[in-house]
């Protein structure tokens, strides 16, 4: 596990954000319900 934590290893707070969140309101409603997320021709 030296590897891991070792000196070279980020401490907690220095890591950077895991993802950016997206609010839900940004996304296309109308592709989302109208075939279940899935687009078909």
């Amino acid at each position: 596990m030296d590897w891991l934590y070792g000196a070279t290893a980020l401490e907690p707070s220095e890591e950077p954000p895991m993802f950016t969140p997206v609010p839900l309101a940004s996304a296309e409603a109308d592709i989302l319900t109208e075939t279940g997320g899935v687009k078909r021709s």
